[in-house]
């Protein structure tokens, strides 16, 4: 949970992931203060500050819940991406030891249950990235491949760049995975320029 004190208002507040929380210095007035209707008559430019400050206030807390929601959907978004090419990469992998590739064999290569694969293979179909013929047997559709191509390539050349860094084969590997799906295309074209200047 972060801190942040508005120097405009004098407020500190604190946000989070999940909850916005404001901790004021001294407690807003509610909607009806427990004053005198005398005190609010003499003071209506007072009262009607206090308010302001109270509507800003509400403004400034909802803009920033939906900056935080917004945030929430992407990284989703960044997650179903990152499945499907782990997904498309897996059975490229296959494709070149095996003859057929199945949702069984893909569950088996990611220790992963039948029924998470089998949904997986719904979505990339749905996607037109996968076929699957009528006897199970999967196969990469040319945008599926083109996916997996990319996403390997990737692998393959970070896990190797890391490894010339020093880093241990089997967390370069790890670290690839990670990094390969989140990359941009301008990024790795310039790392892997660079690495080839190198060699």
């Amino acid at each position: 949970m972060a801190k942040f004190f508005h120097k405009k208002w004098g407020l500190p507040f604190y946000l989070s992931h999940t909850k916005i929380c404001v901790i004021l210095s001294r407690p807003l007035l509610p909607a009806k203060p427990p004053i005198c209707s005398t005190y609010r008559q003499a003071c209506p430019l007072r009262e009607s500050k206090r308010r302001s400050i109270r509507d800003i206030l509400n403004i400034f807390i909802r803009s920033a819940a939906c900056g935080i929601r917004q945030k929430q959907e992407n990284n989703m978004k960044t997650f179903i991406n990152e499945s499907s090419e782990n997904y498309l990469e897996t059975i490229l992998l296959l494709s070149k030891k095996l003859p057929v590739v199945r949702a069984v064999d893909i569950a088996n290569e990611l220790d992963f249950k039948k029924p998470s694969v089998s949904i997986a293979m719904k979505n990339l179909r749905e996607k037109n990235q996968i076929t699957v013929s009528e006897q199970g047997f999967i196969y990469l559709t040319e945008s599926g491949k083109e996916i997996a191509e990319m996403i390997y390539e990737r692998h393959l050349l970070i896990s190797a760049w890391l490894e010339k860094l020093g880093v241990p084969a089997e967390i370069a590997a790890e670290d690839a995975c990670r990094i390969e799906h989140v990359i941009s295309k301008e990024s790795f074209e310039a790392v892997k320029n660079y690495v080839n200047t190198r060699d």
